[in-house]
């Protein structure tokens, strides 16, 4: 093998390990942290503890309604 061909293969090797480097910095940059997954988890468990305590009352109240006897005028 002669050195101009063992040049050009080390060039598309180095091309080719170059646009590897860059998808993976891309994909990495689209991970998200530890910290912001237990943010995102915190914040929606927050929301659905307001929403159960909402679903509770509406239940209560219907239940409430349930209970009161018919008027006949």
């Amino acid at each position: 093998m002669n050195t101009e061909t063992e040049i050009l293969r080390l060039k598309s090797r180095v091309s080719n390990l170059e646009e590897v480097i860059k998808k993976l910095l891309t994909l990495y940059s689209n991970f998200a942290s530890n910290k912001e997954v237990q943010e995102l988890t915190t914040v929606l468990s927050s929301d659905i503890q307001e929403l159960k305590n909402e679903l509770d009352s509406a239940v209560n109240r219907l239940a409430i309604l349930e209970d009161i006897p018919d008027i006949d005028f």
